[in-house]
């Protein structure tokens, strides 16, 4: 097997770079191996070279390991997508690690062994493959002003992402959006946000996706209904602990469904994030691909060296 380290130097605040290779110099000296070491060089860059990397792979198998955060991983996914004998192991060095997070938690074992595999599904975002969840509404406006924030406050990580959700406060709240659900439509109705999952949780612990399992052929979904600011403060606090779909006070305002396909529309174009990088549109068609990835997890007795602490 080939082993590739697609390493993004900007993730994590230079995270990737400081802390990373410095820890892989030791491993790989350690272990003997010489594997393959690039530094990506912009956006798209990690999908470009990935993407080369599988369109020249003869027949021994391939292993990209992403270094850096959601999106990095994204662009690798996308770059590798639909290669026979290829897996992605994903190292969290970003600003945001929500679905090696998931991984983490769900996995069966922390073996000395070879490590595990896990067969996961992939989501299709109007044609993109999405590997942890796609955002649609306030959350998306959250992710979109998190750079502004960190430009205007000098903040990191989850400060900036917190501080983003105030900033986001004061700008116009809700869309309306008429949408179907495995086929089945609901009438337009006005929401603050709708998520569409993979993974359990997103914004860097937002646990939105509590029954979420990135191997059931289900993409889970929770519409949430426009609100008030003052109830948004409420709601904020149940959807970063994953109560909020339990929470009777909020039950007329959230809704939860595991289904296969859903297909969002508005008149007005409206702001989407897929694994941290929005867009803009007005028709949303998501969808499961079932088991369409391989990730790899390292075994325990390796991720002292590969695993941020």
């Amino acid at each position: 097997m080939k082993h590739i380290f697609v390493v993004n130097p900007v993730a994590g605040n230079g995270k990737s770079t400081t802390a990373f290779l410095p820890r892989l110099k030791t491993f790989l000296q350690e272990k003997g191996l010489a594997p393959e070491i690039y530094l990506t060089k912009g956006k798209q860059d990690a999908y470009r070279f990935t993407k080369e990397c599988c369109q020249k792979k003869g027949d021994e198998p391939l292993r990209f390991y992403s270094v850096g955060g959601d999106g990095t991983l994204n662009e690798v996914v996308n770059g590798a997508y639909g290669v026979q004998d290829v897996s992605v192991a994903p190292l969290p060095y970003g600003s945001g690690n929500d679905f090696f997070a998931h991984l983490q938690r769900k996995r069966r074992s922390l073996s000395q062994g070879d490590g595990e595999v896990v067969r996961a599904d992939l989501l299709c975002i109007n044609g993109r493959y999405c590997v942890n969840a796609c955002n649609v509404g306030f959350d998306a406006n959250v992710v979109y002003n998190v750079d502004a924030v960190k430009r205007l406050f000098h903040l990191k990580g989850h400060a900036a992402y917190f501080a983003s959700v105030l900033y986001s406060l004061f700008n116009p709240l809700g869309n309306r959006f008429s949408y179907e659900i495995d086929g089945k439509a609901f009438p337009p109705q006005d929401c603050l946000l709708m998520a569409c999952c993979n993974g359990s949780q997103y914004g860097g612990g937002f646990l939105s996706a509590p029954l979420a399992e990135v191997s059931d052929g289900k993409m889970d979904v929770c519409p949430v209904k426009k609100v008030s600011r003052f109830q948004i403060m409420a709601l904020v606090k149940a959807y970063r602990d994953g109560k909020h779909i339990l929470d009777p006070k909020l039950k007329r305002f959230v809704n939860y469904y595991q289904c296969k396909h859903v297909l969002i529309r508005s008149e007005k174009p409206f702001r989407y994030c897929v694994d941290g990088e929005c867009y803009r549109t007005n028709v949303l068609d998501a969808r499961v691909i079932p088991k369409s990835m391989d990730f790899y997890l390292p075994p325990a007795k390796d991720r002292d060296f590969l695993e941020e602490k």
